[in-house]
């Protein structure tokens, strides 16, 4: 419930550390957030420009950030395509009015499909040179790339989460208190859930970048899976597995105070055979080989 005696002065009732005056009072006379704004808010969040190496290698970073292929494009998306198109979803504000918030597939091309804005040409280039020229021979260079791909596009994400907590906050206005009680209690649990996975993250960041940095991938633990035509669905992520495929549980979620282990699926096409690759880094071993 919201103190009804609050000052104009005191911190606001949201969280937010603002003083009342100058965030909740009188919000529900205030213009609601025009689509627009949210979607051009939205849209530029998660079309940020960044490379996603080491700290230590941005000094030959080339100024030009591209598109990067998080699914190999010429082998993977191209086995699959129909017309150049493939099917997934588009992360856009405008998608997710239009289709109510449900899940649609859309055609997309393949030059924009499973692609982010997190490495510059150079590293993308290098880095991962040995999944993109070389033919795949389940190295353990070459796991843990995937791996290493898989993360960075869920750092990349998060991250862009995480900055859209102004757009978030401003979704009461012209709200009745009731909503505006409701929309922040759901800010407030969005805000912890992801703090706590940025946390996650920058841990796994620590081990991720020493390999990279010091060319030791002994690190890398992964299942291959082969199969003689093309995976029908091409995907890289990464998860915190809770239950092993017998219901045994691996990890609580809930345990915020704890760092959760990661398991990464990378399915592609080599131009010879599917792959789904499942790696993880030694830290995470005790539940991941569950």
């Amino acid at each position: 419930m919201i103190n009804k005696n609050i000052g104009r002065n005191d911190p606001c009732w949201c969280g937010s550390q603002l003083k009342f005056k100058r965030c909740h009072l009188n919000r529900e006379k205030q213009k609601p957030l025009e689509r627009w704004e949210a979607s051009k808010e939205f849209n530029n969040k998660f079309s940020r420009r960044i490379c996603s190496s080491p700290d230590s290698f941005h000094h030959d970073c080339s100024k030009k950030i591209i598109k990067a292929h998080t699914v190999p494009k010429s082998s993977s998306l191209k086995a699959i395509a129909k017309d150049g198109h493939v099917l997934g979803m588009k992360m856009s504000l405008e998608n997710i009015f239009k289709n109510r918030g449900k899940p649609r597939l859309e055609k997309i091309g393949i030059n924009n499909a499973s692609t982010f804005n997190g490495f510059c040409k150079v590293h993308d280039d290098n880095i991962f040179a040995p999944v993109e020229k070389e033919a795949f021979k389940d190295s353990a260079e070459q796991c843990f790339l995937l791996a290493y791909r898989a993360f960075a596009k869920e750092y990349y994400a998060k991250n862009s989460v995480s900055e859209i907590d102004n757009l978030r906050h401003q979704a009461d206005k012209g709200k009745s208190i009731d909503d505006q009680m409701a929309i922040q209690m759901q800010n407030f649990m969005f805000d912890i859930s992801t703090r706590t996975a940025l946390l996650d993250l920058m841990h796994h960041k620590n081990f991720f970048d020493y390999a990279l940095e010091n060319y030791d991938y002994s690190s890398t633990r992964a299942v291959v899976f082969s199969f003689e035509s093309p995976p029908p669905i091409m995907v890289s992520g990464g998860v915190n597995p809770d239950y092993d495929f017998n219901g045994n549980l691996l990890q609580d979620l809930m345990e915020l105070e704890c760092r959760l282990d990661s398991i990464y699926v990378t399915a592609f096409y080599d131009g010879t055979s599917g792959k789904i690759v499942l790696s993880w880094l030694e830290h995470c071993h005790e539940t991941c080989k569950n």
